[in-house]
């Protein structure tokens, strides 16, 4: 396992300092310059804590939570999360980089408390803001729940209220989910 996540952190940096990361990082997002500052803070207070995930309509300002995380590390999740987004949009962020071109959508990462050292801590802010801010893609969707975050354990399936509070909703649901969403802000 740690020999698969050192792999994925090589594939994420070559991504972002060889292949188009910056420059994706810097069209599609508001972080260039954090990611640029804190990309090689490893462990310090500055780049240490619970962020939010927004879609940012252009034209009106409008913003859509998407997700909340925490990290020991936001320079390098917010690469490896811009990474997904380039490679995977729809599957894993329910938009894909040329639909965002197209509507007017830019991705806004706010920092909503650094200097959380302690993981612990960090996920018991991070379920908290879940909760209040709900986010599209980890908020109770009334139209899929409970099976938008049931998950199978052997033989008996486990509702969302049973599992981890940061789990996203299933992946076939997420384009929808988004699309519901953008369809009420963007024409």
């Amino acid at each position: 396992m740690i020999i698969t996540m050192r792999s994925e952190l090589k594939e994420t940096y070559k991504w972002y300092e060889e292949g188009n990361g910056e420059f994706f990082i810097r069209e599609h997002t508001n972080v260039s310059d954090y990611v640029r500052k804190h990309l090689k803070g490893n462990g310090t207070k500055e780049v240490s804590g619970v962020y939010m995930i927004s879609y940012e309509i252009i034209a009106s300002g409008a913003r859509i939570p998407v997700a909340i995380g925490e990290s020991r590390q936001m320079g390098v999740r917010f690469i490896q999360h811009m990474k997904k987004l380039n490679e995977e949009g729809e599957l894993l962020w329910g938009i894909s980089p040329s639909v965002m071109k197209e509507k007017g959508i830019k991705i806004s990462i706010e920092i909503i408390e650094d200097n959380i050292l302690n993981e612990t801590d960090r996920k018991k802010k991070e379920a908290e803001l879940i909760t209040t801010r709900n986010p599209i893609l980890q908020a109770k969707y009334d139209k899929h729940y409970p099976r938008d975050k049931a998950e199978k354990r052997g033989t008996t399936w486990v509702k969302r209220d049973d599992i981890r509070p940061d789990q996203y909703i299933k992946k076939p649901l997420r384009k929808e989910r988004v699309n519901d969403e953008l369809s009420m802000l963007v024409r």
